[in-house]
């Protein structure tokens, strides 16, 4: 008997230990468990405090700067749609911030900025809003390649009229280029994308100035400008425009020259009259050969035709020795389609100057480029119509009211 409860005793202990054990070992996971999960809210927590700390912070955007024609990196988290705005710029200006937020506020969402620049991150300042835009995609700073300066035209329709530029934004369709002097007025009635049916618009060239539209404020086709620059050489149009300078002022100065020289002869003419009166007559074949010889040498103007089917009643040809002059008339020159519609689709003068103003006044357009170069005595009626045209200019002119 008593070794029977011994024995069932014994059985009861060991059950008994089991049961510890099991129950500590599940105790013991459960802990493991508790203290893994701890272990991820503590790491999240740190996570979540990181990113607020750089969300807020007052530092600047970081820029990468490119040593070569490669790609750019962009700086920010931009992703660029059908539309894009453009400025390029190496000033340092102090209206160069607040007129990208400027375009970005009435151009609106859909349109990203991007900047291409060389300057320091110490000449962009510490705009507040325009690190915002930086952030949240809708402005990037992109770096020119390292051998880019702009010192003159020539270096600017240079850097366009090469792939380079065009290939960075894309895979946009329509590209809105602007400079540091033109502006878009919130008073306008009519948006950039009114105008997405063209393939270049701009502010349109003045008789007498050349001819197409002015490209400091201008929206165009990105793969028709891509295809152009890969199709021509616009070093060739600009060695041509120099020589043909080069003839004009060549003919200029035999034209002076031949002035002169008749003046001086017109004097001695006079003083020596009464002789002349005395000498016989000299022949008509004599007289003719005289008249040859004063003429200076025919000018010849080599170049394109003097109008196109977009102004035709435009007698100057395009100087093409112009970035935005050289990509209208390859535009213009395009062959038909298929179907017989132009092989660009390219704005009259009456539609470019609601547009942009420049050369050709218009009272109620959409921009302006080089406020004041042609139309000071008007600069109170612009000033009424688009108010904010003061951050795109320095000049103070008499009549602004």
């Amino acid at each position: 008997m008593d070794s029977k409860c011994e024995l069932s005793s014994f059985r009861s202990c060991r059950v008994l230990a089991n049961h510890s054990l099991i129950v500590g070992h599940h105790r013991l996971l459960s802990d493991r468990r508790k203290a893994s999960l701890l272990l991820v809210v503590i790491l999240s927590i740190v996570v979540i405090a990181f990113n607020s700390s750089e969300l807020f912070r007052s530092e600047k955007p970081h820029i990468i700067i490119s040593n070569s024609w490669a790609p750019s990196k962009p700086s920010g988290n931009m992703t660029i749609g059908k539309k894009v705005a453009t400025i390029i710029e190496n000033r340092k200006f102090d209206n160069l911030i607040p007129l990208i937020l400027h375009f970005s506020s009435v151009l609106g969402p859909s349109w990203p900025i991007v900047l291409f620049t060389s300057l320091p991150q110490s000449d962009l300042g510490d705009s507040a809003p325009f690190k915002d835009g930086l952030r949240d995609g809708r402005f990037e700073i992109r770096s020119l390649p390292s051998d880019v300066s702009f010192t003159n035209h020539k270096d600017v329709s240079s850097f366009l009229t090469k792939p380079w530029f065009w290939e960075q934004l894309a895979p946009a369709d329509h590209v809105l280029l602007f400079q540091t002097d033109s502006i878009i007025c919130a008073n306008a009635q009519q948006h950039v994308d009114d105008y997405l049916q063209y393939d270049m618009i701009g502010a349109p060239i003045a008789f007498g100035m050349g001819q197409g539209y002015n490209g400091g404020l201008s929206l165009r086709s990105r793969t028709k400008m891509l295809d152009i620059v890969k199709k021509y050489n616009w070093e060739e149009a600009w060695d041509a425009a120099m020589r043909r300078k080069a003839d004009m002022a060549e003919h200029e100065r035999l034209v002076n020259e031949q002035a002169a020289k008749e003046q001086q002869e017109k004097a001695e003419k006079e003083e020596e009259q009464s002789k002349e009166q005395e000498q016989p007559q000299s022949t008509e074949d004599e007289q003719s050969d005289k008249a040859e010889e004063k003429l200076p040498p025919k000018l010849q103007e080599p170049g394109p035709p003097s109008h196109t089917y977009v102004f035709p009643d435009n007698p100057t040809p395009p100087w093409d020795d112009y970035e935005d002059q050289w990509f209208f008339k390859h535009l213009a020159e395009l062959p038909k389609k298929w179907d017989g519609q132009r092989g660009a689709n390219l704005p009259p003068m009456e539609v470019a100057m609601m547009f942009s103003v420049e050369t050709v006044y218009y009272d109620t357009p959409l921009g302006y480029h080089q406020i004041g170069l042609m139309f000071e005595d008007k600069i109170g009626e612009i000033g009424a119509w688009c108010p904010e045209y003061r951050l795109c200019t320095n000049k103070r002119f008499e009549n602004a009211g």
